[in-house]
């Protein structure tokens, strides 16, 4: 009798234990979740990286030799025109020497006809013997003519190597001068160096294992401060190089994009970022990438709210950028997905959007 009230008391104490767990998963507050909704539009996929502005048309204009600088006529910041004058150097007057060589040549050529026209004359009036002599002083002036000759052309090679003047190939800015009036030209220095300001492009490394995705041609947006400027991936290197970083050896090749637009803002050798577009769908499903959760065998899932419970679904992904990601199947226009799901939430949890009115 004893045992079975015993058995009967702990029946009892049971189901209250039970009860009372009961009312408190019922009474359970919900999580707070914030949640996006999948919805239909475009979904870009890009590429973004550092890059520095450089002209296309960039000319370093060396001295020919160390002679002393006259004048500058220009100064850094300058405009120029093609032909235009912008350094004079000192340069050494051989008119009078070049005209003496010419003469002397001139001569030489004047000796040498007349002694074959004595030997025309000694064939028939003397002896075989002083015929014979002049043969010789023949072949003397010939070689003295052929050493005038190369003389005129010693002077003459001197005076084109002397270098009065520099002038513009192009038009352009001065965006470089290391001379100075009065000193002598540097020789491991270009003298000035002359860009076009109007034609520029942006060098960018790109990593191995991101040069498969650029192409010649895929459009690029080129940022500097409020600055955003059209451009056009126009060549890419055919070989690699090395890099050292702080964290090894680098391999990159280097790419160019062509700037579109211009602005006044942007110039050579300033730090840009560029963003190079890669792929573009239209009119498809996406999703933010915070609502995604992928598990070791690169499976991804989401938790979709339906009435105020999360529900654990698989999904499928198609093309995704650095913020959104195409849904290919698995969930429908208009579904809440919850945004950073906590690592303990599991599925059949009552949850509540913190961002929707109830």
């Amino acid at each position: 009798m004893k045992k079975k009230g015993l058995f009967i008391t702990l029946i009892v104490i049971a189901v209250f234990v039970l009860s009372i767990f009961a009312l408190k998963k019922g009474a359970q507050k919900p999580i707070e979740v914030k949640t996006a909704k999948a919805e239909v539009g475009d979904i870009v996929a890009s590429f973004s990286s550092s890059g520095v502005v450089e002209s296309k048309n960039k000319k370093e204009y060396y001295a020919l030799n160390t002679g002393k600088v006259l004048k500058v006529y220009v100064k850094e910041s300058d405009k120029v025109k093609k032909g235009d004058i912008l350094v004079e150097f000192e340069v050494q007057d051989m008119s009078n020497q070049l005209k003496t060589a010419q003469l002397q040549y001139e001569n030489a050529k004047i000796q040498l006809e007349n002694l074959k026209k004595q030997k025309a004359n000694a064939t028939v009036t003397l002896p075989q013997s002083q015929s014979l002599s002049i043969d010789d002083q023949i072949k003397l002036q010939e070689n003295q003519v052929e050493m005038a000759k190369i003389n005129v052309e010693n002077i003459k090679q001197t005076i084109s190597k002397q270098q009065k003047y520099i002038r513009a190939d192009y038009d352009g800015i001065v965006t470089q001068i290391n001379v100075k009036e009065g000193a002598p030209a540097p020789m491991q220095l270009p003298a000035l160096i002359v860009e076009d300001l109007s034609n520029l492009r942006v060098l960018v490394n790109i990593n191995q294992y991101d040069v498969n995705k650029i192409k010649e041609g895929q459009e690029a947006y080129v940022k500097f401060l409020e600055n955003t400027l059209k451009g056009r991936v126009a060549s890419i290197s055919k070989s690699a190089t090395k890099t050292m970083s702080a964290s090894g050896s680098d391999t990159i090749v280097k790419a160019y994009v062509d700037l579109i637009d211009t602005t006044d803002a942007i110039k050579p050798n300033f730090d840009v970022d560029v963003e190079i577009k890669i792929s573009e769908k239209k009119g498809v499903l996406k999703i933010p990438n915070e609502a995604l959760i992928q598990d070791k065998e690169n499976r991804v899932r989401v938790f979709v709210v339906e009435n105020g419970i999360a529900k654990n679904v698989d999904i499928k992904i198609g093309l995704q950028n650095d913020f959104e990601a195409e849904v290919i199947s698995g969930l429908k226009e208009g579904d809440r997905v919850i945004l950073n799901p906590p690592a303990t939430l599991k599925d059949g949890v009552k949850v509540m959007d913190k961002d929707v009115k109830r």
